[in-house]
């Protein structure tokens, strides 16, 4: 659970500071981004090319 937490801890500070939270599409849409490239980050792939793999 800490190691859990401590990986949210950067979303939920961005998202309070970008203010993309303002409303739903924009929170929706910024948690779907990060937790794509926090994935892609742990598993050794790049997250801006898995970024654009999924959007093709």
């Amino acid at each position: 659970n800490n190691a859990a937490e401590r990986a949210l801890r950067s979303v939920v500070i961005t998202r309070k500071v970008s203010q993309c939270s303002k409303n739903a599409r924009g929170a929706n849409s910024y948690t779907q981004i990060k937790s794509v490239v926090e994935t892609a980050r742990l598993r050794g792939h790049d997250p801006v090319r898995t970024l654009m793999d999924l959007h093709r």
